[in-house]
C-alpha cells in the first residue's frame, strides 16, 4: 500500500516537474525570448542563449518566441527578428535557424511546454502593413505554411518541421493604424486556418494578445483569444506598482478581469524582468511581489503571470522563479 502510494506520488511530481498552459490554473508562467533586451553579447553568461536554455527550467510553463517583427516590410519581406539567435531576411527569405526549430521539438515533447510565436514589438515600425484584407489573409496563409504543420505548400520553414503550438500579437498600433494596416483580416485568417486544421483532427493552438495595460482597441475584438499577457509596465497610469499607493491599479485588474470574462479568455499579468526591461517604469523588487500579485490572484478570470524578458529575468537572480513563488504563494 505504502510503496503504491511512493509510486503514485512519484509518477504525479514527474508529471508535474514540466507543465504546459493550464486553462484552470492562476499560476502558468509565461515568458518572452528572442529579443536579448538586456542586449550583452556570448561569451558573457548573462546574454541571451538558446531556446532549449530557458524551456529546461519546470518554473516556466509558457514562452513567447519574439518577434515576427514584420510582416510585410519596405521590401515585401517577412522579418524575423531573435536578436543574437536570428536576424532579419535574406533576399526575400527568412533565415533558417534550424537549432531554435529543434529546440522547439525538445520544448514541447521533453519539456512540456506551450511555445507561440509572436508577431509585433518595438519593431513593428518596420511593418507596412498590407494594402487590402485580401492581401492580409495570403500574408495569414504564407505565415501558417512556414510555422504551422509542414505540408507540400511550405517551401519556406525558419524552424524546419518544428510547428509552433500558436501565435502571440503584440501589436501597440492605435485603432486607426491598426485598420489600416489590414490586422483584423490577418488574425482572423490566420485563426480560421489553425481551427480548420484542428478540426481535421490535428493539436490544440493557441491565440494570445499582448496589449498594454490602457489599450482596448480592435486587437481584442479580432477573434476569441486563448490568453491575455497585459503589460502593467510601461505606463504610468497602470504600473502596476501603484496598487500600494491606491486603488488604481486594483482598478485596472478588476476591469482586464472583466475584458477577459466578457471574450471568454484569461488574463495574465505582465512584469518587467528587471528594472532595465522597463524604462518607463514597472518593475517590482521580488519581496513584494506577493503583495502585488495578491490582489489579481483573487479574480475569477486571472490566469497567471508574464515575465519580459528572459535575458532580463535571468540575469537578475532567476527573477521568474521569483514570480512563481509569488503565484503559488497562498
Amino acid at each position: 500500500m505504502h510503496s503504491t502510494t511512493i509510486l503514485h506520488t512519484l509518477l504525479f511530481i514527474i508529471g508535474h516537474a514540466f507543465a504546459a498552459y493550464d486553462n484552470s490554473s492562476k499560476t502558468n508562467l509565461a515568458v518572452y525570448w528572442g529579443q536579448n533586451s538586456l542586449k550583452l553579447s556570448e561569451p558573457d553568461p548573462n546574454a541571451q542563449g538558446r531556446l532549449s536554455k530557458y524551456c529546461a527550467d519546470p518554473d516556466v510553463d509558457i514562452i513567447m518566441i519574439a518577434f515576427i517583427s514584420a510582416l510585410n516590410n519596405a521590401k515585401g519581406e517577412i522579418e524575423i527578428n531573435l536578436a543574437n539567435q536570428l536576424w532579419y531576411a535574406q533576399g526575400g527569405q527568412p533565415y533558417p535557424a534550424p537549432k531554435t526549430g529543434a529546440d522547439i521539438k525538445t520544448c514541447q515533447t521533453t519539456n512540456q511546454k506551450t511555445i507561440l510565436l509572436s508577431f509585433g514589438g518595438a519593431e513593428t515600425a518596420a511593418d507596412k502593413g498590407y494594402a487590402s484584407d485580401d492581401e492580409a489573409k495570403a500574408g495569414a496563409k504564407k505565415i501558417w505554411e512556414m510555422f504551422g504543420p509542414k505540408t507540400a505548400a511550405s517551401s519556406i520553414r525558419p524552424f524546419d518541421d518544428a510547428v509552433v503550438d500558436g501565435f502571440d500579437f503584440d501589436f501597440e498600433d492605435e485603432t486607426a493604424v491598426f485598420a489600416s494596416r489590414h490586422r483584423d483580416a490577418f488574425i482572423k485568417e490566420l485563426s480560421s486556418l489553425a481551427r480548420a486544421a484542428e478540426t481535421a483532427g490535428g493539436k490544440k493552438f493557441y491565440f494570445s494578445a499582448a496589449p498594454e495595460c490602457t489599450q482596448k482597441n480592435s486587437l481584442l475584438s479580432s477573434i476569441k483569444y486563448d490568453m491575455v499577457f497585459v503589460q502593467f509596465y510601461n505606463n504610468p497610469t497602470c504600473d502596476v506598482r501603484k496598487y500600494q499607493q491606491s486603488e488604481s491599479t486594483n482598478t485596472f485588474f478588476n476591469q482586464w478581469d472583466e475584458i477577459a470574462k466578457s471574450n471568454g479568455t484569461k488574463f495574465f499579468v505582465g512584469l518587467p524582468g528587471f528594472s532595465s526591461a522597463a524604462t518607463n517604469g514597472g518593475y517590482v523588487s521580488p519581496e513584494n511581489l506577493t503583495g502585488y500579485l495578491k490582489p489579481a490572484l483573487s479574480l475569477t478570470n486571472m490566469a497567471g503571470a508574464m515575465v519580459w524578458d528572459a535575458s532580463q529575468a535571468w540575469a537578475n537572480d532567476m527573477y521568474h522563479k521569483k514570480v512563481n513563488t509569488a503565484l503559488v504563494s497562498k
